[in-house]
């Protein structure tokens, strides 16, 4: 008997801090913890590092504490009614005592202090998992495949938002957040969802000149009336019979600081910056990355959808490719354009190329055994005519041999009268020399003389 009513009063206790734990830990959110363990005060950084190893399985710490509840109030009947005598008295003490101090008392308490509490219980409630590890596990194990693992509370962009209205309506319950920090934070997060079209500015509603308007008195003051820093300028074009506005560029206003009223510069004179144009669907997110790229403070937004856009960019970027990767393999084997001018030009570019070569090699070559070099023509008619001079040099009176319009070929009789004089005749073309194939020909007549 005396032992039964010892156990009463600590069978309530136990049930009474089984319960207010369950409550107190699983209010505390994973989200929560990480959030207190890094920016909470000093006291709730170390409360909430002692409470994440065990709130980690929230299966696992849940399931212990219910059983263990369970356990004890089945015990507590049992116990009571050897002290009350069973019946209805019994059940009904039991129940009251149940309910006042093992449910109502311990969850208020829990649910206000729960962080301090769930960390002074942290050790004993670690023990007392690692008792029923082998009762609660598979219980937990088959809620977490049933229900999936259990997360913090991730909260959306609206929550988010509304959350943060909230702590500035209640600033006079903790809130420290100023109306102007939530309106800020509220933007940066819209800021996500807004494309152009949400912000933009109609062009009928915004100060333009027009390219034709002239920079004097009255235009002047109208542009510092304004008051802005940069200003579209505007001409008005035909497009099936309509006139369309169109933006060309940007006037920045203190590009007319030095300007005189009195000479009425036009503005067609004036240089403008460019700007550039934005699909309407474009998000704001995006436009506000290319503004801090510091290119443009303004953009002119476009009829044209994005997906379209970027198929048209996409389309220009590959044919631009094309074109790039054609000009580099013809340039890499020599072959130039279809046109005849642009394949004379290769060629001859050719030419010029190995005469340099040869009239390199020779001069270093004629520094030392004293032979005279003999420089080679560059176009096709001076290829010709050596070769006409060459089969003409056993002439007997060594003229010299002409060009088919009848013109004298100096460089072909320098060579007959070389060979009359009984000079060297051994040309030597260098190994690195790279010839045409009728330039070949002729190089091999010189040699053959």
């Amino acid at each position: 008997f005396t032992v039964s009513a010892i156990l009463i009063p600590v069978l309530v206790l136990l049930s009474g801090v089984f319960a207010g734990l369950t409550l107190g830990y699983m209010s505390l959110d994973e989200t929560q913890l990480k959030v207190l363990a890094v920016s909470g005060t000093p006291k709730q950084q170390e409360y909430a590092k002692k409470i994440q190893p065990i709130r980690k399985n929230g299966h696992l710490l849940l399931i212990t504490l219910l059983i263990s509840n369970m356990v004890v109030n089945e015990t507590l009947p049992v116990i009571s009614d050897e002290v009350l005598g069973g019946g209805v008295y019994a059940v009904v003490i039991s129940t009251v005592l149940i309910v006042i101090f093992s449910e109502i008392i311990p969850q208020s308490v829990c649910s206000r202090y729960g962080l301090v509490i769930g960390a002074v219980m942290a050790p004993y409630v670690r023990v007392l998992i690692w008792a029923l590890f082998i009762i609660a596990w598979p219980v937990a194990k088959l809620l977490e495949l049933v229900l999936g693992p259990h997360h913090g509370i991730i909260y959306r962009r609206s929550e988010l938002k509304e959350l943060i209205n909230m702590h500035a309506a209640t600033e006079h319950i903790g809130g420290d957040l100023q109306q102007d920090t939530v309106a800020i934070v509220g933007g940066a997060l819209d800021l996500q969802e807004k494309v152009a079209a949400d912000a933009m500015t109609p062009i009928n509603k915004t100060f333009m000149l027009d390219l034709e308007s002239k920079l004097d008195y009255e235009t002047l003051a109208t542009i510092v009336k304004s008051g802005h820093s940069r200003i579209p300028v505007f001409h008005q074009i035909e497009v099936g019979g309509k006139k369309v506005t169109k933006i060309i560029g940007i006037l920045l206003v203190k590009q007319c600081v030095l300007l005189d009223p009195a000479d009425a510069t036009p503005l067609r004179d004036i240089p403008l910056n460019a700007v550039p144009s934005v699909p309407y669907d474009e998000p704001l997110q995006g436009i506000l990355n290319r503004f801090q790229e510091g290119r443009s403070h303004m953009a002119i937004v476009s009829r044209i959808p994005r997906h379209t856009k970027e198929l048209s960019l996409r389309n220009e970027s590959l044919a631009d490719a094309k074109e790039s990767l054609s000009r580099r393999f013809f340039r890499h084997f020599g072959h130039g354009d279809s046109s005849s001018s642009g394949d004379s030009s290769s060629e001859e570019d050719e030419v010029a190329s190995t005469n340099r070569l040869w009239r390199r090699k020779k001069s270093k070559k004629g520094s030392t055994n004293g032979h005279e070099d003999v420089e080679m023509g560059k176009q096709n008619g001076d290829t010709k005519t050596k070769e006409n001079g060459m089969n003409h040099q056993d002439h007997p009176d060594g003229a010299a041999p002409t060009r088919e319009d009848g013109a004298a070929n100096p460089s072909a009789a320098a060579i007959v009268k070389k060979k009359a004089a009984g000079g060297p005749r051994e040309q030597t073309m260098p190994a690195d020399a790279v010839l045409a194939p009728d330039r070949a020909q002729a190089v091999s007549h010189f040699q053959n003389a």
